[in-house]
């Protein structure tokens, strides 16, 4: 009996010490709006011609460094309970801030198709495509689980917002398909 209550207190610590909270989530949806704004700005900074092999580089880092905090932020909401109204309007709130910089994102990267392409690297094309169905992958997982935490009173504004990243989402896909 007392191996089980101390089996049981020691499976209650490890449990506390990974389990997330609101805290946690908010803090990831700042953290990926930073890595948000840094892919936008390395779009935003490579050149309609002569664009370098390492501003490319640079913004295949930055495409991997949001994927990684997205995927962190799904384990989050997912080891996190359901959210209270307050805390889901707060964290749509600041999802939906998020909204103009993604779309201008996606946006900027079908604009600068053709720059991307006159990298000196043979299927860039290819590779662009690949890391957008990537970071849709990761995006959807996390808006997904956002939506899943979410109380009936936010979740259809969620979807909305959902539902235009994912259409932003699909038209640069298919611009590099």
């Amino acid at each position: 009996m007392k191996f089980h209550s101390l089996l049981f207190a020691v499976a209650s610590i490890i449990f506390a010490a990974v389990a997330a909270n609101v805290n946690d989530i908010k803090a990831d949806v700042a953290k990926i709006s930073s890595l948000v704004t840094s892919l936008d700005r390395s779009v935003n900074d490579f050149p309609a011609t002569g664009g370098t092999l390492s501003q490319g580089i640079n913004i295949g880092s930055n495409v991997i460094n949001l994927g990684s905090g997205l995927d962190k932020g799904t384990v989050d909401v997912k080891a996190t309970p359901p959210f209270s109204e307050a805390d889901a309007k707060a964290i749509l709130g600041s999802f939906k801030s998020l909204l103009p910089t993604v779309l201008h994102l996606l946006a900027n990267i079908i604009t600068k198709k053709s720059a991307f392409e006159h990298l000196p690297f043979p299927g860039i094309a290819g590779l662009v495509r690949d890391a957008l169905v990537k970071l849709h992958a990761s995006t959807s997982a996390f808006e997904n689980a956002l939506i899943a935490s979410d109380p009936g009173s936010v979740k259809g504004e969620a979807e909305a917002a959902k539902a235009s990243v994912d259409a932003a989402f699909a038209n640069a896909i298919k611009a590099f398909s």
